[in-house]
């Protein structure tokens, strides 16, 4: 049920809430910093009631808040977490790009990357 909410998601806007700025010091790891924003939804939950974490793309210095538009779901099969990546409105990227924007993180987690089907089917030609 929440994958079929998220994929609705896919190119809407949504309000990020930063608290992870680029440059910014991971909790777990002190030598970790996001070379990327990263955030939570505000209006948004999950099924434990919790904020969906968010990868902010696109965006070169730190921010607080950001709304932008919902480019990718990442699911992460261990924990059973959803996340989003978003990015500005009038800026595209490819799957293997945002793979690589969030591997910093990801590369911990056995992540499946969700893309809407019609981006996903034309890239692929």
């Amino acid at each position: 049920m929440e994958k079929e909410i998220l994929l609705k998601l896919l190119n809407q806007k949504v309000a990020i809430t930063v608290d992870y700025p680029i440059g910014s010091q991971s909790q777990e790891s002190p030598f970790h910093n996001f070379p990327i924003n990263f955030g939570y939804t505000e209006e948004l939950f999950n099924n434990k009631g919790e904020p969906f974490q968010a990868y902010i793309l696109g965006e070169n210095r730190p921010l607080e808040f950001y709304h932008g538009k919902v480019v990718a779901v990442i699911f992460r099969h261990k924990s059973g977490n959803y996340l989003l990546v978003t990015a500005p409105p009038n800026m595209i990227f490819t799957k293997d790009a945002i793979k690589k924007l969030t591997h910093f993180q990801e590369q911990h987690y056995q992540a499946e990357y969700l893309f809407h089907p019609v981006e996903a089917s034309s890239e692929s030609k």
